[in-house]
């Protein structure tokens, strides 16, 4: 494996530690969902990579999650679930954190 793809595999196992704590409860709606993306998303790439997403429907968020979710296999269902809702549905309360 040459370096420059050992350290992208790093490196996605590192987003998925820390977009998915192990033991992160399910995200709630509104305000306290865009503080748990705001928390989560600045620690692993920042945040206008999601914010850039933004608008995306539930099918695009559901297959993101997902995908990240196999480098966390840790992360439970209820979780990602709720994640996908926040992203997909609760658009204004994240846009706000994204026009800080």
């Amino acid at each position: 494996m040459n370096m420059a793809r050992g350290g992208m595999v790093k490196g996605m196992v590192l987003l998925a530690v820390l977009f998915f704590p192990v033991t992160a409860p399910p995200l709630a709606a509104g305000r306290q969902c865009a503080e748990a993306l705001k928390d989560s998303c600045l620690s692993c790439h920042g945040l206008a990579r999601t914010c850039r997403e933004l608008g995306r429907d539930t099918s695009y968020w559901r297959n993101t999650v997902a995908r990240m979710a196999r480098y966390a296999p840790s992360i439970s269902e209820e979780s990602q679930a709720a994640l996908v809702s926040c992203l997909a549905k609760e658009k204004r309360a994240v846009k706000e954190i994204c026009q800080q």
